[in-house]
C-alpha cells in the first residue's frame, strides 16, 4: 500500500482527525483553485479578479492553517473554523466568476460533510447557514441585471435543501454507526468476560484433572486426543499403543478374566475412537502374574451435547486392589463351600439311612426320634442349596458357568414346575395360574432354566401375599424365546430395583418378611440368564405387582461361560 493510500485508510478507517482534516481541505483546495484559475484564463473579461483573488487568499490561509502545527489538542475549534474559510473561499471565487462560477456551487457539499462529521447537528445548521449566505446570496444578487424573480428564488433554494437532506442522511448514518459500534463493544466485552470465565473454567478443570487418581481422555470429533491426564497415561500406557499384533515382549492386555488376550476390535481405545459408548469394561494390563494391573474403562460419546467440544470422553479406573480382593474373597467362598459340602452330604446321607432304618422297625417308626431326625434332614438339605447357590454365583462371578444344553419343550418345562410348586402354593395360600403356554422348543441348560423358573415363581409365592395369584405364561418376542412370571401382589419398592439382581440383597418386603433367606435367589437366577446371553428385566411397583420377564436368545450358543 502506498503512503497516499495508508494516509487515506489512517483518515477514514482508523478514525485519525488530523489526517481527515488534511484530506478534506486539500481536496476542496484543489478542486476551487484549479477550476476556479482555469475560469479566470478561458473568460476573464466577465470576472470580478479582486473578489476572485480575495477568495483564492482565503482559500490559500485556510490550507496552510490546516498544515500548521497543532495547538487545540482535542479541541473541534479548527473543524468549525476552516470550513468557514472554506465557505468564504468559496463565495468570494463564486461572486468573481459570476455567472461562469455557479458551477462551483457543488463544491460546497465538501465543507458541509466536514462540518456535519465533527459538530454533527450544530454542524449541519452552520453548513445550511453558510450556503445561504456564501452561495445563494451570489446568486440572488450577483446578476448583473439585479432583477430577481420567483424562478431564480426557487433554483436558488435547491441548494439549501439539498444541503439540510445531505446533512440529515450523515448524522442518520453516524447515529447507526454510533448505535451498531455500542453494540459492538457491549458484544465485545461481554465476548471478554466469557472468554475469561471460560479459560479460567479450562485452567481449573485442567488442574483438577491433572490432580484426580482417575485417568481422563477427551478425544474431538475426528477421534483424536485434545486432553489427557497423567492418570491416564499412567494407567493405560498400553492401550495408546493400537498395534492390531501384540508382539514378543509388548505389554500384553487381557480380557476380564486376565487370561484371553484382548482383540483389537475389542481395545477400548479402539471402540472409543469408533465413537462406541461402554461402562466399566474390566481389562487386565501387563503379563499374567503379580504385576498384572486391572483397569476399569469406560467411555461415553457426547454427540448429542453440540456446545461441547470433545466428541468422546474416556475414564479409566486402576481397581488391581479391589479385584484381588473380590479374586480373594471368591477363593475363600469357593473354599469354605467345598468345605462345607462334604460334611453336609454325609449328614445327609446318614440322615436318611437312619430315618429308613428307624420307620422300617414298627417299634421305632412312629417315635419322636423321627420326628427330629426329619428337621436335620429338611434343615441339611436347605444348607445343602444354599452352598450350592453361593458356589453357582461364585462360579459366574469368575465366568466359569458352565452350561448342558439340550433342546427342550419350554411349555412342558413351565408345567412340570408350576405343578411341582402347587403344594408349596397352597401352603402359603397363593394361588397357582397357567396363563397362554406355547410349547416353543428353546436350546437351553434343563437344569438351570428349570432353576431359573423355580426361583421366581417360588418368590412370587412367598412375597406376593396371602390371597394373591401368580401366573405363568410363555412368551415369544425379536429378543428371544422365553417366559413372564406375573403377580398381583405388593410389588417392589423403586428404591430397590436397581440392586434386586445383586448377591446378597434383600429388598424391603423381603426384610420385613418372615420369609428366610440370604438374598442368592435373583443373583443366581440372573446369572444362568446370563449365561444362557438372555435378559431378564422386572417392572414392578408398590401396590400394583411384579413381572419378571426372561428371555434367551433363539440364535446362536449365547454366552457360554
Amino acid at each position: 500500500m502506498t503512503r497516499f493510500g495508508r494516509f487515506v485508510r489512517l483518515a477514514f478507517l482508523a478514525g485519525d482527525v488530523r489526517a481527515f482534516r488534511l484530506i478534506n481541505q486539500l481536496a476542496f483546495a484543489l478542486l476551487l483553485g484549479f477550476t476556479t484559475v482555469l475560469l479566470d484564463a478561458l473568460r476573464a473579461e466577465n470576472h470580478r479578479d479582486l473578489w476572485m483573488f480575495a477568495g483564492i487568499g482565503v482559500l490559500v490561509l485556510a490550507t496552510a492553517s490546516a498544515f500548521a502545527p497543532e495547538r487545540f489538542g482535542r479541541s473541534k475549534l479548527p473543524d468549525f473554523i476552516l470550513p468557514l474559510l472554506d465557505f468564504i473561499a468559496l463565495g468570494l471565487c463564486r461572486f468573481g466568476t459570476y455567472p461562469d462560477g455557479g458551477a462551483l456551487s457543488t463544491l460546497a457539499f465538501i465543507p458541509t460533510v466536514w462540518l456535519v462529521f465533527a459538530l454533527r447537528t450544530r454542524g449541519a445548521i452552520v453548513a445550511t447557514a453558510a450556503v445561504l449566505v456564501s452561495v445563494s446570496s451570489v446568486s440572488l444578487f450577483g446578476s448583473s441585471t439585479g432583477s430577481v424573480d420567483a424562478a431564480q428564488i426557487l433554483l436558488t433554494a435547491v441548494l439549501p435543501v439539498a444541503v439540510v437532506f445531505v446533512a440529515g442522511i450523515i448524522i442518520g448514518f453516524d447515529l447507526r454507526l454510533r448505535a451498531g459500534n455500542r453494540r459492538l463493544l457491549t458484544a465485545l466485552s461481554v465476548q471478554e468476560r466469557l472468554t475469561g470465565e471460560a479459560k479460567r473454567t479450562a485452567a481449573v478443570l485442567r488442574a483438577t484433572g491433572e490432580s484426580l487418581d482417575v485417568g481422563v481422555l477427551a478425544l474431538d470429533e475426528t477421534g483424536e486426543p485434545i486432553f489427557e491426564n497423567p492418570a491416564f497415561t499412567q494407567h493405560c500406557a498400553e492401550l495408546l499403543s493400537l498395534e492390531a499384533d501384540q508382539h514378543e515382549g509388548a505389554p500384553r492386555i487381557f480380557e476380564s478374566d486376565g487370561a484371553t488376550p484382548l482383540t483389537q476390535a475389542r481395545n477400548p481405545l479402539n471402540r472409543a475412537h469408533r465413537g462406541e459408548s461402554f461402562k466399566d469394561e474390566l481389562i487386565w494390563v501387563g503379563e499374567c502374574g503379580d504385576g498384572q494391573r486391572a483397569l476399569s474403562v469406560s467411555a461415553k460419546g457426547l454427540s448429542r451435547h453440540s456446545s461441547l467440544a470433545p466428541r468422546t470422553i474416556v475414564l479409566s479406573y486402576d481397581v488391581t486392589t479391589t479385584q484381588h480382593l473380590m479374586r480373594s474373597r471368591e477363593e475363600f467362598t469357593a473354599s469354605v463351600s467345598h468345605e462345607l459340602r462334604t460334611p453336609l452330604t454325609s449328614i445327609i446321607g446318614y440322615t436318611e439311612l437312619a430315618l429308613d432304618e428307624l420307620v422300617d422297625d414298627p417299634a421305632t417308626e412312629h417315635s419322636a426320634a423321627v420326628g427330629h431326625l426329619g428337621v436335620i434332614q429338611r434343615n441339611s438339605e436347605q444348607l445343602f442349596a444354599l452352598v450350592e447357590d453361593i458356589l453357582l454365583e461364585q462360579q459366574a462371578g469368575s465366568h466359569r458357568l458352565r452350561l448342558q444344553r439340550t433342546d427342550l419343550d419350554l411349555g412342558a418345562l413351565i408345567e412340570e414346575v408350576i405343578g411341582a410348586l402347587c403344594p408349596a402354593a397352597t401352603e402359603h395360600g397363593v394361588r397357582l395360574s397357567l396363563g397362554e403356554i406355547d410349547h416353543l422348543h428353546i436350546n437351553a441348560d434343563e437344569k438351570r432354566l428349570t432353576q431359573v423358573l423355580t426361583n421366581l415363581v417360588f418368590n412370587g409365592i412367598k412375597y406376593s401375599g396371602t390371597g394373591r395369584t401368580v401366573t405363568v405364561r410363555s412368551a415369544v418376542e425379536a429378543a428371544g424365546i422365553g417366559f413372564d412370571v406375573v403377580d398381583d401382589g405388593r410389588g417392589i419398592d423403586s428404591a430397590d430395583l436397581d440392586r434386586l439382581f445383586s448377591p446378597f440383597f434383600r429388598g424391603t418386603a423381603a426384610q420385613t418378611s418372615t420369609k428366610r433367606g440370604v438374598g442368592l435367589g435373583l443373583a443366581v437366577t440372573k446369572s444362568i440368564v446370563d449365561a444362557h446371553g438372555g435378559t431378564i428385566t422386572v417392572d414392578s411397583a408398590l401396590g400394583r405387582g411384579t413381572r419378571f420377564s426372561v428371555r434367551i436368545p433363539t440364535t446362536g450358543e449365547g454366552a457360554t461361560l
